[in-house]
């Protein structure tokens, strides 16, 4: 009894991290949303919204162009991983890094 019990916890248990695993995976890899910006465009605050969004689209590709040069500049492994954000909740989420030189 008490083994089944165990080996049924220990089920849950795994369904439950993957289940969050999975849920953050797919809210990383989702664009940002303009949901707020699109769903209240009025033509009086249509020229902020667009500005808005711009911005937020101005600020993914920096922070991609970054991400490429500091690629392409790395010479080894241990630079290259330097490259890649850590994921949200990873050890340490410091972001990217350029390779040392």
């Amino acid at each position: 009894m008490k083994r089944t019990f165990v080996f049924i916890f220990t089920g849950v248990l795994c369904v439950v991290f993957a289940q969050i695993s999975f849920s953050e995976m797919r809210a990383e890899n989702m664009p940002p949303s303009h949901g707020m910006e699109m769903k209240n465009i009025t033509p009086e605050n249509f020229n902020e919204a667009k500005s808005n969004i711009l911005q937020k689209i101005e600020e993914r590709l920096t922070r991609l162009n970054e991400e490429k040069a500091c690629v392409q500049a790395a010479s080894n492994a241990d630079e290259l991983k330097k490259c890649r954000p850590q994921r949200p909740g990873g050890p340490g989420r410091k972001g990217m890094q350029k390779p040392s030189q």
